[in-house]
């Protein structure tokens, strides 16, 4: 949707609801085209008069904006009238114009108003409430609560008797703050206060943007509308209860940030300006039938069953028009095509290996897994290459080879004509790995080797950044690409995919049919590698002291959350239910698709996570390596607070700058990395809005 938003985005630029409500439309995909009408009221009918194309007008505030430029706009026009109708009379004359097919009101009792006065009908009228912007209004749990009692607001008459009231009693810090201030304030204070600026209950931004930043709020009764319960935050109505709560919860911490938690969970869920802008758009969906029925089509489109699996350590490659291999190192011509000989060898010699032909009408993709047999996301990575061959050869038939466990993966890839096994299970041998062969160039394969010129790639220009922030790929599947003939780079729809059928999705419902908690959340529990080393000798990578410690927070901030321990062959008893992984890679992934988010301490089945759309935190990659190599960002985070430096001095940043490789001295100090802040985090990643 294409939004001509009238606003005054720039006067309160980096604070006001404008500029995060506006940041939230192009979060959603829609685009956006701004006027701030204070800044530029003297030139505005110039500026009318050189618009670009747009479906719906939108005028927020409006005051003293002209009638005749409303009157100009032939689309449905929207009126978000953000301020209280009892208190702002400038509004009056655009709410009784009759030129907005939907107007926003703060409040129940402004519409009530409104429609008293016969300037709107009811059903062209909706509540439109305040909000905050999560990537500026963050809890941070580092910050010392050094402030007892803060009041953030302009001083009114009517605040400034109660508060000098108040402060010959207690502790009372007043400030007029914002943005980045604001939120250290917040964070600062044991108690937010919030009191009305004039006898007309509200329900205020400070609200949201307290709870926002998980801190703890004492507010006077807050209007009708109010989102919240007694459980995210505490309401008085006299000065008498006021000077109560204020000693109660000051001597009662605990209880105190438990209320904090959970209206700070509460607003993340529901109640940021993306959300905001997603109510927006639902009301202005109405107005335009057109748009809903492409949006129809677009949803319709998007109900195949679309999931993408990745991540490992396996390499491909691809042939020029003249059959010749495409690249210059030998290390790559291996003889993995062996195991996928003619039932009859009588022409196999040890130096002659002729992979079956295709019949001209097909690209035969090898998938040697026995190279790499207990990895899972090296094995689902194979599919990163699927969508670059078909459109390569889009007039030809697609046929993949591979063992059992990964026929699961393309069994039910529409972009696969054929999946067979191998004509032989496996080689033993490793001297015919070595072997160089003339390859036809309908053949593809992969194998488990690092082409030494993608390095050479990744340290021209910006190349390492670019893949690094790229979202459909990490350096593995830019290593296949590589070895293909692909540009890493260039080369888009490079997820791979796993389509789930109804019998995967009703085994994992029925497997977690007893669990009715509001979250479920399942923790990876990967185990330390030979080379890892623990001074307390415990087998797992994150203690698992650390990992209960997580879990406490997490149930703590969220409340109803159930935890699932999945993957591990070993139950650690950490989780309140355990689900080991199975030999069968749909039927997990679909277990896994039940879950609102996943919380690993490395494993390949974070890339599961990305085929299921399903959000996740990787905390910690594999052994010393950084987790911006191995991870996609699709669906996947972690906070680089969260880790070490030497998470850039790893073997593979190493040997792509020319540095020290210093990953065996690492000290793995991020093996004790705080459980709180990993908890926090996950519930910020969990709660924040797609």
């Amino acid at each position: 949707m294409k939004i001509l938003y009238v606003n005054v985005i720039e006067c309160n630029a980096g604070w006001g609801a404008e500029v995060f409500v506006d940041k939230g439309f192009r979060n959603l995909g829609h685009t956006t085209h701004c006027i701030d009408y204070r800044k530029h009221r003297d030139k505005l009918h110039s500026l009318f008069s050189e618009l670009p194309e747009y479906d719906v007008f939108l005028l927020q505030r409006g005051d003293y904006f002209p009638i005749d430029l409303i009157e100009s706009v032939r689309v449905p026009r929207f009126f978000w009238a953000s301020e209280l109708v009892s208190r702002c009379r400038d509004q009056d004359r655009l709410l009784s114009s009759g030129l907005f097919d939907h107007i926003f009101f703060r409040t129940k009792r402004c519409i009530e108003t409104a429609v008293s006065h016969g300037w709107v009908k009811r059903d062209r009228c909706s509540i439109l409430l305040s909000g905050f912007d999560e990537t500026i209004h963050r809890m941070n749990s580092d910050i010392k609560r050094d402030i007892d009692i803060l009041f953030v607001g302009s001083i009114t008459p009517r605040r400034k008797i109660l508060l000098e009231k108040l402060q010959s009693n207690f502790n009372v810090t007043i400030a007029n703050a914002f943005g980045r201030e604001l939120v250290q304030l917040f964070n600062r204070s044991k108690i937010v206060l919030n009191i009305h600026a004039e006898d007309h209950e509200d329900t205020e931004t400070r609200v949201f943007e307290t709870l926002g930043c998980g801190s703890f709020l004492l507010t006077e009764r807050l209007s009708e509308e109010n989102p919240f319960t007694c459980e995210h935050l505490v309401e008085f109505e006299t000065f008498d209860e006021l000077c109560d709560k204020v000693k109660y919860y000051l001597d009662h911490t605990k209880e105190r940030d438990t209320i904090a938690m959970r209206g700070y969970a509460e607003a993340l869920a529901r109640h940021t300006y993306t959300h905001r802008a997603e109510e927006i758009i639902q009301a202005m969906s109405a107005y335009l039938p057109k748009l809903n029925q492409q949006n129809e089509n677009q949803i319709t489109i998007g109900k195949k069953p679309s999931r993408q699996l990745w991540n490992g350590s396996m390499l491909g490659m691809l042939y020029n028009e003249s059959g010749n291999v495409t690249h210059d190192a030998e290390e790559f011509h291996r003889a993995v095509q062996h195991m996928f000989l003619h039932s009859d060898s009588s022409n196999c010699t040890e130096n002659n290996y002729t992979p079956k032909r295709s019949n001209g009408n097909e690209i035969i993709y090898y998938i040697p897994r026995w190279l790499f047999p207990n990895n899972i996301g090296d094995s689902i990575l194979s599919a990163s290459l699927i969508s670059p061959i078909k459109k390569r050869f889009p007039d030809k038939t697609l046929t993949v080879v591979c063992d059992d466990f990964l026929s699961q993966i393309y069994e039910t890839n529409p972009h696969v004509h054929k999946v067979r096994g191998p004509y032989f299970d496996e080689i033993n041998d490793p001297n015919y790995w070595q072997q160089s062969i003339q390859k036809p160039r309908d053949f593809i394969s992969i194998w488990p080797d690092w082409h030494p010129g993608l390095f050479d790639l990744l340290r021209q220009d910006n190349n390492l950044n670019q893949m690094i922030n790229t979202s459909d790929k990490n350096i593995i599947v830019c290593n296949y690409l590589f070895q293909n003939n692909f540009h890493p780079l260039e080369t888009t729809d490079t997820l791979p995919s796993l389509y789930l059928t109804n019998d995967d999705i009703k085994m994992a419902k029925e497997c977690i049919d007893g669990c009715t908690s509001r979250y479920k959340v399942c923790i990876v529990v990967s185990e330390r590698r030979h080379s890892e080393k623990r001074v307390d000798c415990s087998p797992l990578r994150y203690s698992e002291e650390s990992w209960r410690r997580f879990i406490e927070r997490l149930k703590t901030l969220l409340g109803d959350v159930t935890v699932f321990e999945v993957g591990n062959p070993i139950n650690y008893h950490l989780g309140d239910y355990y689900i080991p992984h199975t030999q069968h890679i749909r039927k997990f992934a679909a277990v896994l698709n039940e879950m609102h988010i996943g919380v690993l301490s490395d494993g390949g089945i974070h890339h599961i996570f990305n085929a299921i759309n399903k959000k996740y935190v990787l905390f910690q990659a594999y052994e010393c390596n950084a987790p911006e190599f191995y991870l996609m960002q699709a669906n996947g985070t972690f906070d680089p607070s969260l880790h070490q430096e030497c998470r850039f001095q790893c073997h593979l940043f190493s040997r792509i700058l020319n540095t020290e490789d210093r990953s065996k001295k690492c000290n793995h100090a991020c093996y004790e990395l705080d459980p709180w802040k990993l908890a926090e985090f996950t519930v910020h990643k969990l709660l924040e809005k797609e």
